[in-house]
């Protein structure tokens, strides 16, 4: 049986799905091999039975443990990710540069919940980071949808660059943050 994410991700051929049974996996995932246009590769969590859609702590974590800097990171297109926790990462829990998606998520008790370039975020939460709960350094246009960005220590959601935009937030709540909720000093 494989016992971590990024040997699972390394050995899949494009376009198939990896099935995350619950637990912790202390490690950076790096999605590094891109997959074909038009073709994407699910990392979907289960509780006992595949395709259960866990929801809260029954979800698997992938954790950085206070001494990794990410726990989801790259640079290739065409990856998707439900029913995780991603926490204690020293830096961006989700740090990508390429687009990706997020379903049924929890980034927290990290520097910055996330940063990533054209992204997707569904059902999620982004709650007690150090720093931002989303934070935009890239002039690509991140999508929330459903996300609530709250408790972290500076603002729920922040971008810093020209070009690119926050605009993209439906149904999405930032609250109880130290900063503010939705911030921008870029050129939108």
């Amino acid at each position: 049986a494989i016992t971590s994410i990024n040997t699972a991700i390394d050995n899949i051929a494009a376009g198939n799905d990896i099935w995350v049974k619950l637990g912790t996996y202390n490690e950076i995932v790096s999605i590094s091999i891109a997959n074909v246009a038009g073709e994407k590769t699910v990392v979907e969590g289960f509780q006992t039975t595949r395709g259960d859609n866990p929801t809260g702590a029954n979800r698997f974590t992938i954790s950085g443990e206070s001494v990794r800097a990410n726990c989801i990171t790259g640079a290739a297109d065409g990856y998707e990710f439900r029913n995780f926790i991603c926490s204690a990462a020293t830096g961006d829990g989700i740090a990508t540069s390429a687009g990706g998606a997020y379903y049924n998520f929890r980034s927290t008790a990290n520097g910055t919940g996330a940063d990533c370039g054209v992204c997707y975020f569904y059902n999620g939460e982004l709650d007690t980071n150090t720093a931002s709960g989303f934070f935009n350094q890239t002039t690509a246009t991140p999508w929330f949808f459903f996300v609530n960005s709250h408790d972290n220590t500076g603002n729920g959601f922040a971008k810093s660059n020209v070009g690119g935009s926050l605009a993209n937030n439906f149904f999405s709540i930032a609250d109880t943050n130290t900063a503010d909720g939705f911030a921008s000093s870029g050129d939108n």
